[in-house]
Parts: C-alpha cells; structure tokens; sequence
C-alpha cells in the first residue's frame, strides 16, 4: 500500500465570532474480517478560525495506522486485503447510518500485494530483529518468499 492516506476539508466559521474549531476525522470500517470498532478517531486538529471564514485542513494518516489484530493471531498487526472504510468529518456524523451525509467520503479500499501473508510479515519481522537471518543467510525477501509459499 502506499504510504499514506491523505485528506483535505473545507471548514467554516459562518458565525460572527472567531474562535477555535476542533476538526475530527473518523473512520467507519464497511467490513473485516474481526469486529470493526463502530467509529475511530484517526486525526484531530484545533484550528483558529475568523469570524466568516473558512479555511482548508490537511490531515496525512500513515496506511500502517489502518493495521488491526488479525482473527488468527492476537500477537501481531496485520493489513486486510480488501479493508473497506468511509472517511467522515465530525464527532456528530455517522456514516454507517448515513452513507450519503456531506461529510462522509465514498468507500476506500486497501489492496495489498496479491501474496501478502499478514503472519509471514510479522514472523519476518521477528526473524529479521532476532538476526537470526544473518546467520543462515536468509534475507527479508526470502523468508517472505519462503513463508508465503507455505500459506498458498
């Protein structure tokens, strides 16, 4: 997956007072394959806003904070191939309920690699800071590879 889920809004203040304006960013997961949490908070900023003004906000999430606990193994935190959420605007929106509110964007999807094995990344991971790699001569790419064959 790419590095980041990257997200622009347009906030107003159409009151006659400026003030601070926390902008929240949730997401609804649509499916997976252990229970999604209802609504999660993935971004927040407190922004000062004029009076009748708007402005853009820019949030930048990294893609590994789409992980989540895997059903086969609690040790470790694993991509789902095909996760499918809706990104809303607001501690009041719900997008479960509401798909079609303003602020809630269409589905996204996380794809990954056709060969990703979520336990042979985490058991790679393990592997490579053991060092144990090293020693037999087995590098990341070949224990993926080797682990993966296994799983398939």
């Amino acid at each position: 997956p790419s590095s980041s889920l990257d997200i622009n809004v347009k906030v107003s203040n159409p009151s006659n007072v400026a003030g601070y304006n926390v902008v929240m960013i949730f997401t609804f997961d649509t499916f997976r394959e252990t229970t999604p949490e209802f609504k999660r908070l993935r971004a927040f900023d407190k922004v000062w806003m004029e009076a009748n003004s708007s402005q853009d906000v820019a949030f930048s999430i990294p893609i590994d904070d789409f992980r989540f606990v895997g059903s086969h193994d609690d040790s470790h935190y694993i991509f789902e191939d095909g996760l499918e959420f809706v990104v809303g605007l607001g501690p009041n929106t719900d997008c479960r309920a509401s798909p079609d509110d303003k602020r809630c964007s269409t589905p996204v999807r996380i794809v990954t690699d056709p060969e990703y094995v979520g336990a042979c990344e985490a058991a790679c991971k393990l592997w490579r800071s053991s060092n144990c790699g090293h020693h037999v001569g087995l590098g990341d790419e070949d224990c993926l590879e080797l682990c993966s064959s296994i799983h398939f």
